[in-house]
């Protein structure tokens, strides 16, 4: 989520510089294909489904269900040529208004096609198709739909729609009884306990009679406790955030105190140009545990290390790829680094999207793919 001043104009630039789209939008949704630009204007919202070379797709002057859209991006989601339009069935007073919601508005939403036919719903609430299957809510139950809009399981849940997406095959919901479970892509049931959440895309931390992490065929791969906790998904190692910091292996067959550390990142798959993966990065100083922080030491799996560089750094995951990059934090600064750990640019803002690096600063937004190579940048010129 972000936020902006209702007198900023968002757009949507191609890879060469140039704009797909004029810079008319209040809010854009980007999905795996597509991206959807919002506009309100005098409190009407209009809507425009495009393509990566902006043709567009759907316009909300085509659809079919007739009514006053919603302006909250969160109820749009696309996906295998269906969209989630929500139709504003009313509103009734915040209970949140402390914080200046003075309403909250509820929705009938709708699965709409290219054609702009309703072809599914209304629903209270609904998440794209994910693997053939998408959740839903209707009069405060929650249950799986196929394409034809069937209870894929001919049962109902009571979790909210952002916890029941498919990923490799499995799910987790929450039932009536107060209790989470992971299910197949039949609908059966193959972890459970009095909460489950993912960790990674194949792990799940299970909390029944303490806390375990379990694969997602429910076998248990180790417990966990308050002193140790899962270090990122790869590789399957635990940490230990104190002072000094330590990591092992599930089984325990290798511990390791980080000298002068006093926390631990995953390396989430970050690799050297030698062909080397980090493992993990630790904060460190030089001599005192309690001294402000000094450098910042990466390490192999087998507790080996790679290099150190001199300032704060954190490992940053391209949400597209999933590719780890070191970022370097010197102050207010972000100083990308490549595979060979020299800087790329300075910036106040920095971001990767699927193999490319946008830095902001006060100068422009400036796009670089993975070499360092700038492709375009967007001056920032001003008035004041």
């Amino acid at each position: 989520y972000y936020y902006a001043q209702a007198s900023y104009r968002l757009a949507v630039a191609a890879l060469d510089g140039s704009f797909v789209t004029p810079c008319k939008y209040t809010d854009v949704c980007g999905f795996p294909d597509a991206f959807l630009g919002l506009t309100e204007e005098d409190g009407a919202v209009s809507f425009e489904l495009m393509d990566f070379k902006g043709n567009l797709l759907l316009s909300s002057k085509d659809i079919e269900p007739e009514g006053e859209l919603s302006g909250e991006s969160y109820y749009y989601s696309y996906a295998d040529g269906l969209l989630t339009v929500p139709i504003v069935a009313g509103r009734e007073p915040s209970k949140w208004s402390e914080f200046g919601d003075d309403y909250e508005e509820y929705c009938d939403v709708y699965y709409v096609d290219l054609n702009g036919k309703a072809v599914l719903g209304p629903y209270d609430a609904a998440c794209s198709f994910s693997e053939g299957l998408a959740f839903v809510r209707k009069d405060d139950v929650g249950f799986f739909i196929d394409r034809d809009g069937n209870n894929a399981f001919g049962t109902t849940y009571s979790g909210y729609i952002w916890e029941a997406s498919f990923l490799n095959d499995t799910a987790i919901v929450s039932t009536g009884d107060g209790r989470d479970r992971l299910l197949d892509r039949d609908g059966r049931v193959l972890l459970e306990g009095e909460s489950l959440w993912r960790y990674g895309s194949d792990r799940v931390i299970r909390n029944e009679d303490g806390s375990q992490l379990c694969d997602l065929k429910g076998n248990v791969l180790c417990t966990l406790d308050d002193d140790w906790w899962p270090l990122g998904s790869k590789p399957e190692m635990l940490v230990r955030q104190s002072t000094p910091c330590a990591v092992k292996t599930f089984d325990g067959s290798v511990e390791y105190s980080v000298p002068n550390s006093f926390y631990i990142f995953s390396g989430n798959g970050l690799t050297l140009a030698d062909g080397r993966e980090v493992a993990f990065l630790a904060y460190c100083n030089n001599d005192d545990p309690d001294a402000s922080f000094d450098h910042a030491v990466a390490y192999d799996a087998e507790c080996n290390e790679l290099f150190r560089v001199d300032m704060s750094a954190a490992i940053y995951t391209d949400s597209f790829t999933g590719q780890a990059h070191l970022v370097g934090q010197p102050g207010a600064s972000f100083f990308p680094l490549d595979n060979e750990q020299k800087p790329i640019v300075r910036a106040t803002e920095v971001n990767y999207y699927n193999g490319l690096l946008v830095a902001s600063s006060e100068l422009g937004c400036s796009v670089y793919d993975a070499s360092g190579k700038l492709i375009f940048c967007y001056p920032f010129l001003a008035d004041d």
